[in-house]
């Protein structure tokens, strides 16, 4: 069978070249820091190779069956023979490559001791961010002059706290696409939101920018409602570039009179004769009639209104003048029932 090899992407070319420099400068213990789905596994394969050709071992272990056989199945294309240290499959301890699942190599090794720890030049530890578990430590403790490789997307334990105590240093992509699916953004932030990653097992990587959006005068997050993309809220989204439209406010309306402004910009009273109350009286009439009010209406309503004062004398309809129909919808008077009791 003829190897595959695999046709490595710039960024993981470039990955694995400062992983070379890393070793070479003598720090023994390295993670591997790449966003899920960047291809991990086939970058550490690649190491895997390079090793084998110069004579070394090397020991590949993960906690979840399906990756061990995916790790298994890189090996197969490369041509490279391997034994797999799992339950259900025939040990074969004589291979310069092993790819083991944690459980069976920690029971087989340490727990039970039916076999020795399988030598190696270099272990690669996939899903390296549970590395500080006791199960991995005591199978690290195994091997204390070997290189330690670990591969994860989050340099980080559980609780946020870093790696230092297993790891000496950290390499990876400095970019990604990311798709978020279930709102991950809004809990951590944005990706290229500066986080302060540490190895110190002490301390916890944080989002200083994101943390600051929980305060009062910081824009929070929110999506699109055109595209769906996180936008921060108040401001145009920067995929489809809707812009959010300013919500209306209600605007208080207030009673007021027009007055004459004299000369030293003092607002006149107004001052009302009997034949102007009665004029004004005569329009709610006209206004009452049209729209089918009670005559006592009209009478109410000049009592309220700036014409101040009642109108004893009754009043008669006048006849329809549009002059006089402008003037009393204008003031806006004498048009609506009286509230009920």
């Amino acid at each position: 069978m003829t190897p595959r090899v695999p046709k490595l992407h710039t960024f993981q070319k470039d990955a694995l070249s400062r992983i070379d420099a890393v070793i070479a400068s003598g720090t023994r213990r390295v993670l591997l820091v790449a966003p899920t789905g960047s291809g991990k596994t086939v970058m550490a394969v690649e190491l895997m190779r390079d090793s084998v050709s110069q004579g070394q071992r090397v020991l590949f272990f993960d906690h979840r069956r399906e990756r061990t056989q995916q790790a298994s199945r890189k090996l197969y294309d490369l041509g490279i023979d391997h034994g797999i240290i799992q339950s259900g499959f025939p040990a074969r301890p004589g291979e310069r490559v092993q790819v083991a699942s944690i459980q069976t190599l920690h029971a087989r090794t340490i727990r039970s001791r039916s076999m020795e720890p399988p030598r190696a030049d270099l272990v690669v530890i996939d899903e390296a961010h549970h590395a500080k578990a006791e199960t991995y430590q005591r199978l690290l403790a195994a091997y204390p002059s070997a290189i330690i490789l670990g591969l994860t997307a989050t340099p980080c334990r559980g609780d946020g706290r870093g790696l230092g105590n297993v790891f000496q240093a950290l390499s990876g992509k400095t970019d990604a696409l990311i798709l978020d699916h279930s709102g991950a953004t809004f809990e951590h932030g944005f990706a290229e939101d500066p986080i302060e990653w540490t190895l110190f097992e002490d301390r916890r990587a944080e989002n200083k920018v994101h943390k600051a959006r929980g305060t009062p005068h910081a824009p929070s997050l929110t999506t699109c409602p055109e595209c769906s993309a996180v936008r921060f809220e108040g401001q145009p989204c920067p995929v489809c570039s809707w812009r959010p439209m300013p919500k209306s406010r209600s605007v208080e309306i207030a009673q007021g009179e027009l007055g004459w402004i004299a000369r030293n910009r003092k607002a006149q009273a107004n001052t009302y004769g009997a034949e102007e109350k009665l004029r004004f009286h005569k329009q709610l009439l006209w206004i009452a009639k049209e729209k089918g009010r009670k005559p006592g209406r009209p009478r109410i309503n000049t009592r309220k209104s700036s014409a101040r004062g009642p109108i004893r004398r009754r009043g008669h309809c006048p006849s329809q003048n549009r002059r006089m129909q402008r003037f009393g919808r204008g003031r806006k008077v004498a048009t609506s029932h009286s509230p009920k009791r």
